[in-house]
């Protein structure tokens, strides 16, 4: 029986989330399937049914070995964009062992649906997710933390000296990657399991404080609340992602390394004595 689902860029959106008959999911199973493969599973929107008519369909390949590893792989069939990348249970194994990719792959990896599981290896893996604990992995969560805001100390002086030139475009560029490393830094010290990437920021907004000056900075950065009218959008933003510095490090100081916790607050300090204007 051949599906032939109605484009979806053609389609209307409705209330009820899109679903993936067999008839659709089968045939392609088979055409991704090989000598190789030991299991292809569904991710993403389509298996938690939270799908719109312009979700991909994410499928996950598993091999064997590392060296069958492949680059994601994009195509479309019957107007949906699928993607296949091709990886083993070893590489996810590993994952789970570092809070930086933890906190992205535990919740991907317990919402899979198992379309073909040949050696039953991804449904243990599955099921030992339900024993993980983040405790095991706060200490590397706290160093790696850690490491990130002093890496950045650098991108706080990049914004410093950039602001009064108000070269914009560099500017974006210094405001993109602080926005990018606050908020990881968050994330992982805190163990923030990721439910899915649309909700990424809500969720650590909500570990920081909804009504907390973290968030109050982090939106203005974002370019989502009121800037001031005294400034110019992009050099208010710019503050405001230097208040998130701060106020990153005020969250996270406890669980700084002590060596590199005296440079990070070096540049706290720096920041202050800048006397820049208020938001």
């Amino acid at each position: 029986m051949n599906y032939t689902p109605q484009n979806p860029l053609m389609k209307e959106a409705s209330s009820a989330a899109p679903t993936l008959p067999e008839a659709f999911l089968q045939p392609l199973v088979a055409e991704i399937d090989s000598d190789e493969v030991t299991a292809i599973v569904l991710g993403g929107s389509y298996a938690r049914g939270e799908a719109t008519p312009y979700s991909d369909v994410d499928f996950l390949r598993l091999v064997r070995e590392e060296s069958q590893r492949q680059p994601k792989r994009y195509f479309y069939r019957s107007g949906y964009l699928i993607s296949v990348p091709t990886r083993t249970i070893a590489f996810y194994q590993q994952s789970i062992a570092r809070p930086e990719t933890a906190i992205w792959v535990v919740p991907s990896m317990r919402e899979c649906r198992i379309l073909l599981d040949k050696e039953g290896a991804f449904a243990a893996f599955q099921q030992s997710l339900a024993a993980f604990a983040w405790e095991a992995l706060q200490e590397q969560a706290n160093a790696y933390a850690s490491g990130r805001l002093l890496l950045f100390t650098e991108y706080v002086h990049k914004v410093l000296s950039i602001l009064p030139g108000r070269n914009e475009l560099a500017l974006a560029y210094a405001i993109q990657e602080l926005l990018y490393v606050l908020t990881e830094a968050l994330a992982v010290q805190r163990g923030v399991l990721i439910q899915r990437g649309n909700d990424y920021y809500a969720q650590v907004q909500e570990v920081a404080g909804l009504d907390s000056a973290w968030t109050r900075y982090h939106r203005m950065a974002l370019g989502l609340d009121p800037l001031p009218e005294h400034l110019s959008p992009i050099e208010a933003r710019g503050i405001a992602a230097l208040g998130l510095y701060q106020e990153t490090v005020r969250l996270l100081r406890e669980a700084l390394h002590p060596q590199e916790r005296e440079v990070i607050e070096q540049a706290v300090q720096i920041i202050e004595q800048a006397h820049l204007p208020t938001l």
